[in-house]
């Protein structure tokens, strides 16, 4: 589940949070820490959410150098999902923080499915989806800044295998939330 919105009284739709600028990339890798190899697979998402407020064809596309500087640094600003939690600063206990999650146990913004396909699984192959995004930096600040020192927002994510053929031995782990 992809967290689009947030749940405003004031606005009928709420606030944007997280804009997809791109399709997500399906890759694989033989490690957790290694860069992945773009695979065979496709992610999709209804019609409605590709740019559902038309602002990628206005967007100024950057010049190549720049684009190309921001990639480098993306790379650099990688986080492991293993260490994530070390990579985020303590909370005090005097800090005030808030989680936006997608989790429906939990869910307190609007998010939308996005379905990913993987044409065959390999064993001992760790598979990542690749998101770009922006941030809506106004709704964080409107909504949030006088009343939160730290806000969260959390996607979540689950694995379906419709496959009959593959047997698993547990599905503890067919469920995740990401930071």
């Amino acid at each position: 589940m992809w967290p689009y919105e947030t749940l405003d009284d004031e606005w009928e739709n709420g606030k944007i949070l997280l804009y997809l600028i791109e399709d997500p990339i399906i890759e694989i890798s033989s490690t957790l820490s290694s860069t992945g190899t773009k695979i065979d697979g496709h992610c999709e998402r209804s019609p409605q959410w590709r740019d559902h407020i038309h602002i990628l064809d206005s967007l100024d596309r950057p010049s190549i150098t720049t684009r190309k500087r921001r990639e480098d640094q993306n790379v650099e600003n990688v986080i492991d999902p293993k260490t994530s939690s070390t990579a985020t600063p303590p909370i005090s206990p005097t800090t005030r923080s808030l989680t936006l999650t997608c989790n429906p146990i939990y869910q307190n913004i609007r998010c939308y499915p996005i379905y990913c396909h993987i044409k065959s699984l390999s064993a001992q192959s760790y598979y990542f989806i690749k998101l770009r995004a922006r941030l809506w930096n106004s709704t964080l600040i409107e909504n949030y800044f006088d009343t939160y020192d730290r806000v969260d927002i959390q996607s979540f994510a689950s694995i379906h295998i419709n496959d009959l053929l593959i047997f698993q031995t547990s599905t503890d782990n067919d469920n995740a939330t990401v930071s």
